[in-house]
Order: structure tokens, then sequence, then C-alpha cells
């Protein structure tokens, strides 16, 4: 069966029945430094280094990827999918899986899911 998502998460499986409708949201991580110096212009004094995003992933659908087996800091390589906020183009992104939820509602018959990742 065709993939339904051009979403590509390394390490953690998402079968088509937990994909459809799926959402992705990108942020910055937050460690960056905004000051205002002695003349009161705002300056940046994030490092390079510190750069960093924040990828959660949503999807409410029959089925949910299985997290059992999956605990935070599990390294995981994802490819965005185009227009992700990141450019016209997929990106490849090195991230580490922060934390995963499931909600299951039994006579709706339908998960809702969500796994947050962090750039290494």
């Amino acid at each position: 069966m065709a993939a339904v998502t051009r979403l590509v998460v390394d390490g953690i499986d998402i079968p088509v029945a937990a994909s459809r409708g799926l959402s992705v949201s990108v942020a910055l991580e937050g460690n960056g430094e905004l000051k205002r110096n002695c003349n009161g212009a705002l300056v940046d004094l994030t490092l390079d280094t510190h750069r960093k995003r924040t990828v959660t992933v949503t999807c409410t659908d029959i089925k949910a990827p299985d997290f059992g087996t999956k605990w935070r800091g599990l390294p995981v390589g994802i490819t965005l999918i185009a227009h992700a906020g990141l450019g016209a183009d997929e990106e490849d992104l090195d991230m580490m899986l922060d934390d995963w939820h499931v909600d299951r509602d039994e006579f709706g018959a339908s998960s809702s899911w969500s796994m947050g990742l962090r750039e290494i």
C-alpha cells in the first residue's frame, strides 16, 4: 500500500492507519537570549550552536504508532514535508524524541496521538 504522508521518521514506524490527517508544527527551541543593551536596543545573544528547532507531529486516525518501546532520548531522523516552515523543499533533521502522548476513543474507534522532537 502506498504511503499516505511524505513525512518520514526513522526509528518510529508510522503505519498508514495512523498517518491520515497528520499535522506538523515546527518552532524555535527557545534556548536563545534576547536582551536590551544600555541604549535600549534589542540584541541577540544566542550562540549559533544553540539555534535549534522543535517539531511536534499530531494526528487523529484509526491507530497510533507503537510507542511502547520508544523512550525520551531516542535518536531519530525526520524528513519534514515540504512547506513545513523551512522552505519549499523537504528537509532532513537529526532529532531526539522528547515526548509522546496517545489518547484512544473506544466508542469512536479512533486514536489521537502526538510526539515531540528536539533537534540534536
